[in-house]
């Protein structure tokens, strides 16, 4: 569940983006919490249930659902923009970068 095509494109892109030694080793550390908690939580869940409440629950949900729309809007932006700008560099006869 956690390496399928969402999560790899996701790695892909932020990785891509990088700039840094330090942005991609905390791009790996991310990697690392998440696999962590994925491994620990299912172990858990009766005492993150209850931990949490139906509310808890709820609310944890919806806000990492509004992370994913998050994440999936800013990728369309990217790639809208970088369609822009390579359609705007060919008009004009240049290079796409």
């Amino acid at each position: 569940m956690l390496s399928g095509p969402g999560a790899i494109a996701t790695v892909m892109a932020l990785t891509q983006q990088a700039p840094t030694l330090g942005h991609r080793v905390v791009i790996l550390a991310a990697i690392v919490v998440t696999c962590s908690l994925a491994y620990v939580i299912p172990g858990h869940a009766a005492q993150v249930t209850t931990f949490l409440g139906q509310t808890g629950l709820r609310f944890l949900s919806r806000l990492l659902g509004l992370l994913l729309a998050v994440i999936a809007v800013q990728f369309i932006l990217q790639g809208v923009e970088e369609t822009v700008i390579g359609l705007v560099h060919q008009l004009r006869g240049g290079v796409p970068r």
